[in-house]
């Protein structure tokens, strides 16, 4: 249940009701510059503020999450020998895989997981609304899989660099010059 959570955005000027649309936190940085009115900073997120006010527009036909961590890294995941999430920690440590990276995709149909170190994970939301079932490998669902997965694959490249669209004041005119050109 990681992919579903709840957004609860209060504008007292908007229209109430939202429900159902798919947003993605990096949407918060890009709706939050809206509302304040600043430069937005290039990013991948999306403002939803015209979604705020009128419910019926259209946003995102999807959502994507990654996380997790390659094998790697289980040097530096969290220790702890006390408190609420020592026994996570522990198996983490142990079981390294378990907390493995993993990118998912929601459509209003399918959620698809694509784990680095797991088999992959498919749900048909409108039959499984608790996602119980894995329907990954299935001969009669392999069009949909492929589908969600080529979807990731799109939106890894869409989202993999930022190009810079103006200088950075850090630096001088003459690294500038060679970075940007005059």
């Amino acid at each position: 249940m990681l992919l579903r959570n709840p957004l609860i955005v209060h504008d007292p000027t908007g229209a109430c009701g939202v429900e159902g649309a798919f947003v993605e936190l990096v949407d918060l940085t890009a709706t939050l510059e809206d509302f304040a009115g600043i430069e937005r900073d290039v990013h991948f997120g999306r403002s939803f503020q015209e979604l705020i006010a009128d419910p019926s527009a259209e946003h995102r036909d999807a959502a994507f999450s990654e996380g997790g961590f390659p094998l790697r890294e289980e040097p530096w995941l969290e220790t702890g020998d006390e408190g609420h999430y020592r026994h996570k920690q522990a198996i983490q440590h142990e079981r390294t895989e378990l907390v493995g990276r993993a990118i998912a995709v929601r459509t209003a149909d399918w959620c698809y997981v694509e784990r680095l170190y797991e088999g992959a994970e498919l749900y048909d939301r409108r039959a499984d609304r608790r996602e119980t079932t894995n329907l990954a490998g299935r001969p009669e669902h392999a069009a949909v899989e492929r589908q969600l997965r080529d979807r990731i694959f799109h939106w890894l490249f869409e989202t993999s660099d930022i190009v810079p669209d103006r200088r950075d004041p850090r630096f001088d005119d003459d690294l500038q010059r060679a970075m940007f050109g005059s």
